[in-house]
């Protein structure tokens, strides 16, 4: 007998509907599964014959032979123990056919026949709902990272037994069905949006650095922070997290499909607060970008929507550096793999700290020098701080009006955020770093004062076109902190300074 479930495959972080269709015939008992089946698909055959014999079935003396559906797409990992189960005991005629076609199954398989959490759950209901499947049956393991999806029913099994109960209408099982969807469609996720414990109040002083990381925030410009030991570079940046605007709910949504296809998952619903991460100077070419044997994302999408912290950048490996430049202008790395490339997503804050020099005395040129000009080119914002002061050490900063705390910073980016979606209703925009070449004229105004002021910056420093670009849409940031329209004089001048913060370093390092 012939049968058909619905199972998926995954490329990278993306999940696709896989067909698992079997066919049941008397021969020499066998279970061959065909349609370029990884190995751990392979290895499933027996896995999955023990699991049905310890639940309590019987299979027929058959010849089994189970087709993968497209059959030029590879199949990983273990989420297809269950579907190629389903599809087993269907075309022996032990479970009813009515409910299959309205059903999708993802899950891992023990020999006793209990239903294993797997990775990617989240991007494998999302598929299903986009291919018109009306419920899913998953690990209940995994059921909790679902609850926020709407327009499909997710019901989580725990063994084999319980999901075969379940499709003969002798059984329930636990079920979810997307209502914390519309209200956090409605809300944007401001409702709960965690904030880091580290208060931007904690920072003694350096307030040029910290003016500079809230333009950073609300506009997800990358910022190098230039300064030596103990001038508060790691803690401007770890704070950098807690005042970046909210998730949207596509932004949550695209966030907790990475994490969950990473296996990173460790609560429920959707993610709400943009990432943090801070790799080590010893991580590897694929740890960062992407990559391995089994193809995952690396901390640059780890990173996506959020903060990718390097210190002491300098000190990573050059490889590493190089194979930052694509992914930073593009917003997305590609990963070749042995059999296939993969596409992740990879739009970040790129926060760099590093010393003027090993040492951090600023003596010695060639340690900046070890970070490219075209990798320089990736950053908007250069700020070189100085050591602390004790005037600043004693100074709590609790009584200044409009002192930088990180409340005050996240209602401002969130402010000049809401800006920057209404200008960019209708296209594929979320901040101002994104807007490409041919959209700086429709976003990015000035008027002749400011033309000439360009002119005469881009002329005397030798700006590239890159460059150039990269202090429009930071000017176009610090306009929108001011609830300005139009980009200003004083808006180009503060993005200058950046800029030259950049220039400045660069210029030493390749002196």
């Amino acid at each position: 007998m012939f049968s058909s479930v619905s199972g998926c495959a995954f490329a990278g972080i993306y999940a696709q509907i896989v067909r698992v269709e079997t066919d049941a015939a008397f021969g020499i008992p066998a279970i061959e599964v065909v349609g370029v089946p990884g190995s751990e698909v392979r290895e499933s055959r027996e896995r999955v014959r023990i699991a049905i014999k310890n639940t309590g079935y019987t299979l027929r003396q058959q010849k089994i032979l189970i087709n993968l559906s497209p059959a030029g797409v590879r199949k990983d990992g273990t989420a297809l123990d269950l579907p190629i189960a389903i599809g087993i005991l269907l075309a022996n005629e032990l479970i009813r056919p009515d409910r299959i076609p309205y059903l999708f199954f993802t899950g891992e398989l023990s020999l006793s026949g209990d239903i294993l959490p797997v990775r990617g759950v989240l991007p494998a209901v999302c598929a299903a709902r986009e291919a018109g499947i009306a419920a899913c049956v998953v690990p209940v393991a995994n059921l909790a990272e679902c609850a926020d999806l709407t327009d499909v029913q997710v019901f989580g099994a725990s063994s084999l037994r319980e999901c075969c109960d379940f499709i003969n209408g002798r059984g329930t099982l636990t079920g979810m069905s997307g209502n914390g969807y519309l209200r956090e469609k409605r809300d944007g996720l401001k409702d709960a949006a965690a904030v880091s414990p580290d208060d931007f109040a904690d920072v003694r002083g350096q307030t040029e650095a910290k003016r500079a990381a809230l333009v950073a925030a609300s506009g997800m410009h990358n910022i190098a922070l230039i300064g030596p030991p103990g001038s508060g570079k790691t803690m401007i940046a770890r704070r950098l997290s807690g005042i970046l605007p909210s998730l949207t709910y596509e932004e949550s949504l695209e966030l907790t499909k990475i994490y969950s296809a990473a296996g990173l998952l460790s609560g429920g619903g959707l993610l709400k607060q943009r990432p943090f991460r801070s790799p080590g100077t010893r991580i590897t070419l694929p740890a960062m970008i992407g990559g391995g044997s089994d193809v995952r994302p690396g901390e640059i999408t780890l990173a996506d929507q959020g903060v990718l912290f390097l210190d002491e950048m300098p000190e990573f490996d050059l490889r590493i550096l190089e194979a930052l430049r694509a992914p930073l202008q593009d917003g997305f790395v590609r990963v070749t793999g042995l059999r296939s490339a993969y596409t992740f997503p990879a739009r970040v804050l790129l926060a760099a700290g590093m010393n003027p020099d090993k040492a951090g005395t600023g003596g010695s040129r060639e340690y900046l020098a070890r970070i490219s000009g075209p990798l320089w080119d990736r950053f908007d914002i250069g700020i070189r701080m100085k050591p602390v002061g004790y005037e600043s050490l004693r100074d709590t900063g609790s009584g200044v009006p409009g002192a930088y705390t990180t409340e005050t910073m996240r209602q401002a980016a969130e402010e000049a955020r809401q800006r920057q979606l209404y200008r960019f209703r209708g296209s594929d925009l979320m901040f101002n770093s994104q807007i490409g070449p041919g959209q700086i004229r429709d976003f990015c105004r000035t008027d002749g004062n400011g033309e000439r002021l360009l002119e005469n910056f881009s002329r005397e420093h030798a700006v590239s076109v890159r460059g150039y670009h990269r202090v429009l849409k930071t000017a176009r940031t610090i306009a929108d902190l001011a609830g300005s329209e139009d980009i200003r004089e004083e808006d180009l001048l503060e993005a200058m300074t950046y800029r030259c913060g950049i220039e400045d370093v660069e210029s030493k390092g390749e002196a």
